[in-house]
């Protein structure tokens, strides 16, 4: 009797794990019919979005958000604000031939968090405090921005490329990504970098630099470097 049971508790697994699997392989394809979709948000100061969208980024008077994808996609992409922080992912990840555009107004941002394959691109100069960058997978971020201080990190294949002006820098950089910020004035920066990543800066008074692996920072500016190096790495200044 035992093992009757037991045969059949086998046979469901394998027919729930068939069933699991055909689902994976099934792919929902843009219909080409792209439409506008304006959602309701309330407040929020911080971003979390994890899939394949391309955000394009606001500052303005009021938080806003407008979606542009294919009609037949729209439904699957999901926006929630939670606790002041609005959530994007998608209910169906396996997409073909459609591209998910989300138009993202802040009044204020605190923190910026992407994973997957996120492309987050600023389409006006961000006047903040603080801002706080979470960058994982092969997730790309391009802002323009001027703040007191500014935490970065950065791990997987990602790039960054930034502007603007930051008092106090942070940075910690792991994997593959890549730091483009010789535009981005510091004052002062500390930069962790371990594996394979590399950071181009821009630092005026003090640079703390910490490498392990074979990770490579190039400098411009004239600031007071302390450096420790284990690894290949390599710490240079950038030519103009």
């Amino acid at each position: 009797m035992k093992i009757k049971n037991l045969i059949i508790v086998i046979n469901f697994l394998l027919f729930s794990g068939l069933l699991f699997l055909s689902s994976c392989d099934e792919a929902i394809y843009g219909s080409g019919n792209i439409i506008e979709e304006t959602r309701d948000v309330s407040p929020f100061d911080a971003i979390d979005v994890s899939g394949a969208y391309r955000v394009y980024l606001y500052q303005g008077d009021n938080e806003n958000l407008v979606i542009e994808t294919d009609d037949n996609v729209m439904e699957y992409v999901r926006t929630q604000v939670r606790g002041g922080k609005l959530f994007l992912d998608t209910r169906y990840v396996n997409f073909r031939r459609t591209t998910i555009n989300v138009h993202v107004t802040v009044k204020d941002l605190e923190e910026i968090k992407a994973s997957g394959a996120v492309k987050i691109i600023g389409q006006t100069p961000l006047q903040l405090e603080y801002l706080g960058v979470n960058v994982s997978g092969a997730s790309d971020v391009d802002l323009e921005v001027f703040a007191d201080q500014m935490e970065l990190k950065m791990s997987g294949a990602g790039k960054s490329h930034l502007t603007g002006e930051v008092d106090k820098m942070t940075i910690k950089l792991s994997g593959a990504s890549k730091i483009s910020a010789e535009t981005l004035w510091c004052r002062a920066m500390d930069i962790k970098i371990s594996g394979a990543g590399s950071a181009n800066v821009n630092v005026d008074e003090k640079l703390v630099v910490k490498i392990s692996g074979a990770g490579n920072l190039r400098y411009l500016g004239n600031p007071n470097v302390r450096s420790n190096i284990s690894g290949a790495g390599n710490v240079s200044r950038l030519k103009n």
